[in-house]
């Protein structure tokens, strides 16, 4: 999960200037050894990398933005 969308302030925003993509846009993934029953703090990391999304990528996520979008503007108009 990315982020969590308070639909209360995201809502009806565009994609480019949602809090969502504000968080998102840029996103620095790290790779560590899992250890059962070991904490996460003292895993080691074995890579990092700063993920850039394809243009493929970008068109599913705006179009999920614009479904999420629709979904709460039916949600809201119907209760």
């Amino acid at each position: 999960m990315l982020d969590i969308i308070n639909y209360e302030t995201e809502y009806k925003k565009p994609f480019e200037t949602s809090q969502f993509w504000h968080k998102n846009a840029h996103l620095y993934i790290m790779f560590y050894e899992y250890i059962t029953d070991v904490s996460k703090y003292v895993l080691k990391i074995r890579f990092t990398m700063l993920y850039e999304y394809s243009e493929e990528d970008l068109i599913i996520i705006r179009n999920d933005w614009k479904i999420i979008d629709g979904k709460i503007d039916m949600n809201l108009h119907t209760n």
